[in-house]
């Protein structure tokens, strides 16, 4: 079990965007990004039989390089390093196989951390391209993969929702950067860009089934950054794919669960009620001798009072919109912890982590 958590952050994403600053390292070497590709994912088991849209791979594994066709399926060789760490780290926290969910968000917290350091990283600067997107593509093609169920399991929606937010909010930090030394573009250096960005965009429509959308709003973000650049965004299920905009739907409103809630709801709505009937008959047609007119219009000007002020609600609502500072958005959530933080986090940066992976995972295909 994961290190308990002192407060909880009830603050929602900040509206102010982190400044991207820019990258002497990134600006100076346009180079293209090594990458590598993978093994295209079409049918698991037999090839005559139809394969489901929803169907996702297991892991990502690469190509040899003889079976290079320039394929969309690419991965930059430093994400894959990393990706297979991550493997390798929910891999040895539970070898028989069965997803930890608490360790599997202790490994996405190590990462979260390692990108926020290499952000802050002054001397030498943090290469964009080279080390801060390798960051964000791992994690986007992880979660792709059916390891992502057991995270999401957990008994802990809020830490969920925050999660959820972060990934976003650093998604949206990293590309910003590059649009910032101008390598957002379509057929640029950083080869996999439509495909990482659909893939993102794809998580979000399917997280925010958890917690109907109010932590997801950031993938309208990176779609609105493929669309301005021109960059056709991509999506793995069991082939690669154009990605299908997905138009997500408003949060459901707040309605009293309660019996008697229910019926005054529905009696409001469709003013079915007999009581109701006779009233609107009666107003209709002047013969209330017993000034329900009067109670009436009363009643009418409440009710259009409080549909003016739920307008309203919606209006400011539409108008906030969150906007993601990741470094503030994770500062937030490491407050939590205080002094624990270390404890609720795998650290793959640490060669002393990675060791002790290393060894479970030798041990654990010795004993097969």
């Amino acid at each position: 079990m994961p290190p308990k958590r002192k407060t909880r952050s009830t603050a929602g994403p900040p509206r102010k965007r982190t400044d991207m600053g820019t990258s002497k390292a990134s600006t100076a070497t346009a180079a293209t990004l090594p990458t590598l590709e993978y093994i295209e994912f079409w049918t698991p088991h037999d090839a005559k039989k139809k394969v489901p849209k929803t169907w996702r791979p297991d892991r990502i594994f690469r190509k040899g390089e003889s079976d290079f066709t320039n394929s969309p399926a690419k991965i930059s060789l430093e994400a894959y390093g990393r990706l297979c760490d991550i493997y390798n780290a929910v891999t040895s926290l539970n070898p028989s196989g069965l997803s930890e969910g608490y360790g599997i968000i202790q490994v996405f917290r190590g990462q979260l951390w390692e990108y926020e350091r290499l952000v802050k990283k002054k001397s030498p600067q943090t290469d964009v391209m080279k080390h801060l997107w390798p960051v964000c593509e791992a994690m986007a093609f992880f979660f792709v993969g059916e390891e992502d169920e057991g995270w999401l399991m957990v008994d802990d929606a809020d830490d969920i929702a925050e999660l959820v937010a972060l990934f976003g909010g650093m998604y949206l930090d990293c590309l910003g950067r590059l649009e910032k030394l101008g390598l957002l573009v379509k057929d640029g250096p950083v080869q996999n860009l439509g495909l990482v960005m659909g893939i993102m965009c794809s998580l979000g429509d399917g997280w925010d089934v958890i917690n109907h959308n109010k932590e997801t709003a950031w993938t309208d973000e990176v779609a609105d950054m493929a669309k301005e650049k021109g960059i056709e965004m991509l999506d793995i299920t069991y082939k690669i794919e154009p990605y299908k905009i997905q138009e997500h739907e408003d949060p459901p409103e707040e309605i009293g669960e309660d019996k008697d809630g229910e019926d005054k709801n529905e009696e409001d709505k469709n003013g079915e009620d007999k009581s109701g009937e006779d009233k609107n008959e009666e107003d209709k047609n002047g013969d209330d001798k017993n000034g329900k007119e009067g109670e009436g219009k009363e009643k009418d000007e409440e009710e259009e009072k409080g549909e003016e002020e739920e307008e309203e609600e919606e209006e400011e609502e539409e108008e906030e919109k969150p906007v993601y500072d990741f470094l503030r958005m994770m500062t937030d959530y490491k407050k939590q912890w205080r002094r624990d933080w270390n404890k609720a986090c795998i650290d793959l940066t640490k060669p002393s982590v990675k060791k002790k992976i290393e060894k479970i995972i030798k041990d654990v295909i010795g004993t097969q």
